[in-house]
């Protein structure tokens, strides 16, 4: 699923505290001990996701590139409901691609944006995490078209080689950042890669028979100890406890309990059909918990019954198309 917010960006610095969470130990070190080179600005948004980590961003997106700006032109996304598609304005920006880190090698990118754009012309680079734009929502244009995670957030600057402001409020990891060297931040970026989990979660519904339409969102989260396993976690599991979720993810082979206690990262997919544009009916959402570079827990949330199920009971899983 995806859809852009439309909402206004004030332009006005502001002071802000440095971000209580940090893309890695290796940013924190060099990140934490020094001001921001510059100040944040404000962004009136409220963005569905938001991410605390370098890995978090590259779990999420389909691509991560770094380039340069070579056009940025005004187009028409839609807003769409039960009365059709409406129009409203947007922007598209294209980069010159210089270095993908994940995702297929393409020459340019073209970024859709239209609440607080961070990305714009100029001499500098930018870093850019991107999941794919879903074209119901156009433009009409031809694509592939992506947006970047999280808005601004998945919008980092680079001049002269460093991460460089003004920043948005809501850029956490950007701001973590701040005057870092682009060979800092590529070492992250191929870290991160290295350890993204999604490819293996994807393959664990592939291989019970899920079509795996596109990632729905990504959640940092901190699982409860053991003894709290015996109560539900609404962002995780829905109305049912963790230790069904556990139950659950045993029957593929995964142990959701070597995550108690820990930080993780909970990802979701959209299963076997596109959701519908102006409303249902939902499609089946795919469940995966990954914790390091391993994925310890999934399953599957029907859109009809609200209960979950096992990856692999796609048989007994309602699905209403």
């Amino acid at each position: 699923m995806w859809a852009v917010i439309l909402v206004a960006c004030s332009g006005s610095p502001q002071t802000l505290p440095p971000p209580s969470s940090t893309p890695s130990q290796a940013a924190t070190a060099q990140a934490s001990a020094r001001p921001l080179a510059s100040a944040a600005l404000g962004c009136t948004a409220s963005f569905a996701e938001s991410f605390r980590s370098v890995q978090s961003l590259v779990e999420r997106a389909d691509v991560v590139a770094r380039g340069r700006v070579t056009a940025d032109e005004p187009t028409v996304l839609y807003a769409v409901d039960a009365s059709g598609r409406q129009p409203r304005g947007a922007r598209v920006t294209t980069l010159a691609v210089e270095e993908v880190f994940k995702g297929a090698p393409a020459k340019e990118l073209k970024i859709l944006a239209d609440a607080c754009p961070a990305i714009g012309p100029g001499p500098h680079e930018w870093l850019v995490f991107g999941s794919l734009a879903d074209p119901r929502y156009g433009p009409d244009a031809a694509g592939p078209h992506y947006v970047s995670i999280g808005g601004p957030q998945g919008q980092i600057r680079l001049a002269a080689g460093r991460v460089a402001g003004p920043y948005y409020g809501v850029q956490s990891v950007a701001r973590a950042l701040d005057d870092l060297p682009l060979a800092v931040i590529g070492s992250e970026l191929r870290a991160a890669v290295n350890a993204d989990a999604s490819p293996a979660a994807r393959a664990i519904f592939e291989r019970e028979g899920w079509s795996v339409v596109r990632t729905w969102s990504l959640t940092e989260l901190t699982l409860p100890g053991s003894a709290g396993f015996a109560a539900p976690l609404q962002p995780l599991c829905g109305e049912a406890t963790v230790e069904h979720c556990a139950a659950l993810s045993a029957r593929v082979g995964l142990d959701l309990r070597a995550g108690a206690g820990r930080d993780v990262r909970v990802l979701r997919y959209v299963l076997e059909y596109p959701t519908p544009v102006g409303g249902g009916p939902y499609p089946p959402t795919g469940v995966a918990v990954a914790m390091g570079g391993h994925v310890v827990g999934a399953w599957v949330l029907s859109a009809v019954t609200r209960d979950v199920y096992a990856v692999s009971d796609r048989a007994n899983v309602p699905v209403d198309r």
